[in-house]
């Protein structure tokens, strides 16, 4: 019953309604979490990244999941090789947390207990549950005492600066139909070259007439050097299934990115392949639930 109604709230928050309840989450504790943690705040850049996007886009679709668990969920990286992650997203009053996988489109639903030393940890009676706990300041999410999953050290290293948003769009070429605009929402550490990434690929016209969208998630790196120039700044977008991957060359002071070619080149069409910076946000530090899971 409580997937179910999850399921609900979340196809009912994208769609704009249920909006009292879903404020009560987005300004308690679950935010102060997010942003204790690096994750900011995201009502409204969540509006603004999908507003024209509703109706070409399945609201109770894996996509759907995926993109709400990018603005509101917590990140963990798997421990062995292989882009894969876990999204931890915890209920306003820390009694549990929903783990999702935007790989699998899976989701599970753990109940918090008190350890006796006074620690939480958050799982259900089973033997094979999945026990997520805070440790040495990383979220971690284990089974049968084998660590699956773990915050980046760099993503609780405050001495990097404050989260940063920042969000690009560009209609490109397509080799059939009108074009493909991209909608890309970059977040990172304000002095850290890596962070993560959620793409949104609307093909116009792709169906029947109608737009057609699909999402990614996943990591972003910062490289350097293109075919044509060894010192250019790229950026490396690898999707968490690891079976989609982009590359962008980055001009930092004309706000654009240009799509590469997979052998990272550039492109010698005379179209464009730009996508130009909109804006950025930069998320503010709350201690609230932190102070909570403490007491």
């Amino acid at each position: 019953m409580r997937v179910v109604s999850f399921f609900a709230a979340i196809c009912l928050f994208l769609s704009g309604c249920m909006i009292s309840s879903v404020e009560d989450v987005s300004n308690g504790a679950l935010h102060s979490q997010a942003n204790d943690y690096g994750i900011a705040t995201k009502s409204e850049w969540f509006n603004a990244c999908y507003q024209g996007e509703k109706s070409s886009l399945d609201m109770t679709s894996a996509d759907c999941r995926r993109v709400y668990f990018f603005y509101e969920g917590l990140r963990t990286e798997a421990v062995n090789a292989g882009a894969q992650s876990l999204y931890l997203h915890f209920s306003s009053d820390l009694s549990q947390v929903t783990l999702y996988s935007p790989d699998s489109d899976k989701m599970q639903i753990l109940m918090r207990r008190r350890l006796p030393l006074g620690d939480s940890v958050w799982n259900v009676e089973d033997d094979d549950t999945k026990n997520v706990r805070r440790v040495n300041g990383l979220w971690t999410v284990s089974q049968r005492g084998r660590l699956l999953y773990r915050q980046i050290k760099t993503d609780v290293d405050k001495s990097l600066g404050d989260w940063v948003d920042e969000r690009y769009e560009g209609l490109l070429p397509a080799a059939d139909g009108p074009g493909i605009r991209y909608r890309l929402t970059v977040r990172h550490r304000e002095h850290c070259a890596d962070g993560y990434f959620l793409l949104l690929m609307t093909y116009l016209e792709a169906e029947a007439g109608e737009d057609a969208t699909f999402s990614y998630v996943g990591r972003r790196f910062t490289e350097r050097g293109t075919r044509e120039d060894a010192n250019a700044i790229v950026w490396h977008l690898v999707a968490d299934h690891g079976q989609n991957q982009f590359r962008f060359l980055v001009n930092a002071q004309a706000g654009t990115l240009t799509l590469l070619g997979k052998d990272n080149s550039q492109p010698k069409s005379a179209l464009s392949y730009e996508l130009r910076k909109l804006s950025s946000m930069t998320s503010a530090i709350q201690t609230e639930t932190s102070k909570k899971l403490q007491s």
